[in-house]
């Protein structure tokens, strides 16, 4: 939590001595709520064919966990950055809607919580909810980090901001993955 001090009544922020502060105590830091799934495990859905793909691969079950969390390693800059009890970043200008917030976000988040997909060995990858979709930063950020996404928006007026943020056009992103995005009232 980082305490900022503005002054109240054309002050010095910092009083004048020995006289205590003119100044409002403001808390800079907004709140993030995370939800996983409770269970026992090691966070992965096994693939329904695992036992195939074993077989084909020629690899043990802890084998193929230990490849699949290879793959959403971070390195130790990242993960000095990442799990520090503050992060700092620039925000971003409100445009398309009045609560914006930069890519750096959810791009730390989606990195600290989800496995990306692996589909050499049948591992979809993790999804990602967020069920306030907004102008869609969370979807495009989880697309660009190979994370499967689910984005709820209950303004329809944000279709074309989501479609142009996530960078589709068409319903097929490729071969393996498709989106819809369905706005109910």
């Amino acid at each position: 939590k980082k305490g900022t001090v503005n002054p109240s009544g054309g002050a010095n922020v910092m009083g004048s001595f020995p006289y205590p502060r003119n100044g409002i105590v403001e808390y800079d830091y907004e709140y993030i709520l995370i939800f996983k799934k409770l269970g026992k495990g090691n966070g992965l859905k096994f693939p329904k064919n695992l036992k195939e793909i074993l077989k084909r691969e020629g690899i043990t079950k802890q084998e193929w966990i230990k490849r699949v969390k290879e793959k959403s390693a971070l390195t130790l800059e990242e993960w000095r950055k990442l799990f520090t009890g503050h992060w700092k970043f620039p925000g971003i200008r409100q445009n398309e809607h009045i609560a914006m917030f930069p890519d750096e976000l959810p791009r730390r988040l989606i990195k600290i919580f989800s496995f990306v997909a692996v589909p050499e060995l049948g591992f979809e990858g993790d999804t990602v909810l967020d069920p306030f979709l907004g102008s869609g930063t969370t979807m495009k950020v989880a697309k660009e980090l190979n994370r499967n996404s689910i984005g709820i928006e209950l303004n329809p007026k944000f279709l074309d901001v989501i479609k142009q943020k996530v960078g589709v056009n068409q319903k097929t992103l490729n071969a393996n993955h498709e989106f819809e995005i369905i706005f109910e009232k």
